[in-house]
């Protein structure tokens, strides 16, 4: 992929836990974790998706950008925001054609 194509920006945040004192946590806050350009489409019905268990394509984007060392990509506690828009990582990212160069994200767009 040409990195012209990289057009949009994509924040990736991390959720923290925080002890609350009695044994349990308590989500602490979101902290921004990187800035990154990337390449954001929507989805057109995909099987692939279906077997990820995403049933609603609309609110669904794939987003592709390069692979940064200094970013732990997870789905467990980052999430993506987007024109202002939070998005639930979905997948774990692939890392495309195991090149160690882009990256491939699913993430469906959190229920206001």
């Amino acid at each position: 992929m040409k990195a012209r194509n990289y057009s949009k920006r994509v924040e990736f945040y991390q959720t923290s836990v925080v002890a609350d004192g009695v044994g349990g946590g308590t989500a602490g806050g979101d902290s921004l974790v990187a800035t990154s350009w990337a390449n954001v489409r929507t989805v057109k019905g995909s099987q692939r998706l279906l077997d990820l268990g995403v049933t609603d394509p609309t609110n669904t984007i794939i987003i592709t950008l390069r692979h940064r060392n200094d970013i732990d990509y997870n789905a467990i506690n980052q999430y993506i925001k987007y024109r202002g828009l939070k998005y639930i990582v979905h997948n774990a990212p692939a890392n495309i054609d195991f090149m160690d160069v882009d990256i491939e994200i699913i993430a469906v767009r959190q229920a206001l």
